[in-house]
């Protein structure tokens, strides 16, 4: 049972973490996460992704915490998102809101259409996208979340791009734009107008992020191309 051991309440309960890796549990009755950085539980309360947060307090965002809400009885999902976001924003004195913030971007653009390799999916139902990033640790070094972030920013910064491949079952091109731009050094943004689902596989091997690129355009007719966008993002400030 991965309910939390709290007696039901409309108490958010939040504790600074002591655990290694992570955990993510939810029901219409209680929601839970343990071992995230407060930036990683904002974007999961709020429904965003990770790197649609600008946390302007780099520390404060970086800490790691358990949070639990074990509901009476159960309730609209996003009511009691709302009950986590107040916890959040009382317990730490955030203010939280939606901005549009102009930053350099990637833009993928399909200019000729779906490439050669951007097969349709067969499946109508479902779907699935992931990738890869392989990388080893420096002797010695435990498999820490920050150290594995460390070990991730130094491969971004050699090679461009921290991704090994990216796997799509039956996905959008935004599916595929979301998995990318967590191996880049900026967002992504889909422009390409394919509203379709497709099946495809992207695998790097040794190519620098230039290289990466010129394969996607060639065999999947997609264009990337650092631009400046207005991109919204959920800002975090401390009051």
């Amino acid at each position: 049972d991965n309910k939390p051991k709290f007696p039901p309440s409309y108490e958010v309960h939040i504790a600074p973490s002591t655990t290694l890796g992570t955990t993510s549990n939810s029901a219409p009755d209680y929601w839970s996460v343990g071992g995230f950085d407060l930036k990683a539980i904002v974007a999961q309360a709020y429904g965003v992704e990770e790197t649609r947060v600008d946390f302007r307090d780099a520390a404060a965002a970086g800490k790691r915490y358990d949070v639990a809400l074990v509901m009476p009885k159960a309730e609209d999902h996003d009511a009691m998102m709302r009950r986590i976001q107040d916890a959040l924003k009382e317990k730490f004195n955030l203010n939280i809101a939606s901005e549009d913030e102009p930053m350099d971007v990637y833009v993928v653009t399909a200019p000729y259409g779906p490439g050669p390799n951007l097969r349709p999916a067969e499946e109508s139902m479902g779907g699935f996208t992931g990738s890869s990033s392989g990388f080893a640790l420096p002797e010695g070094l435990r498999d820490t979340p920050e150290n594995m972030k460390n070990a991730m920013d130094k491969k971004r910064v050699s090679r461009g791009i921290t991704l090994d491949s990216i796997s799509v079952s039956n996905g959008t091109i935004e599916d595929f734009c979301r998995v990318l731009e967590t191996g880049l050094d900026h967002k992504v943004i889909d422009e390409t107008r394919l509203t379709g689902r497709y099946e495809f596989r992207v695998v790097r091997g040794n190519r620098t992020r230039d290289e990466f690129f010129d394969m996607l355009r060639e065999q999947f007719g997609l264009a990337v191309t650092p631009e400046q966008r207005d991109v919204p993002m959920l800002v975090v400030r401390s009051n």
